[in-house]
């Protein structure tokens, strides 16, 4: 796998050099990223709600490549797909795009079945993508989805 290397860190030959300047930045300042990642061909996103929150880190090793780290007092974490990063945003601020980014439609729809009354559906791109107890709690997913809040709740 060729990559490209910059401060050290390995990063996948497929992300853009705007992207990677964008990461670099984060990890030396230690500033909170939120992560979406996504199909870079068609620009959709995939609507991924975990592993996207947190500080960027750099693995040890001989190859080096970038980690999303939960907390400052953390000593680790999941590597980051770099090269699969549709939008980035850092301290709440979009800092990068993807030319292509298709940003996600959702619609919220009030559910009565066997697992009982009051339940919100969360239809996203026309496919249910989450149940939630109160409509308040789909409101707050949606809006971490969308990058409006950099935590779901």
């Amino acid at each position: 796998m060729p990559y490209k290397v910059v401060n050290g860190t390995s990063y996948d030959s497929r992300t853009p050099d705007r992207l990677i300047a964008e990461l670099e930045t984060a990890m030396r300042h230690n500033k909170k990223v939120r992560i979406f990642l996504g199909d870079t061909e068609t620009g959709r996103d995939w609507l991924e709600e975990y592993d996207v929150y947190g500080l960027v880190g750099r693995s040890g090793g001989s190859v080096k490549v970038p980690l999303l780290i939960k907390s400052r007092a953390s000593v680790g974490g999941p590597a980051i797909l770099d090269h699969c990063i549709v939008k980035l945003m850092v301290d709440g601020r979009v800092v990068y795009c993807h030319p292509k980014y298709i940003t996600p439609t959702f619609q919220m729809v009030q559910v009565v079945d066997s697992a009982g009354p009051g339940y919100t559906d969360v239809i996203a791109n026309g496919i249910t993508k989450a149940r939630f107890k109160t409509a308040a709690e789909a409101e707050k997913w949606i809006a971490f989805m969308l990058g409006k809040r950099m935590r779901p709740y």
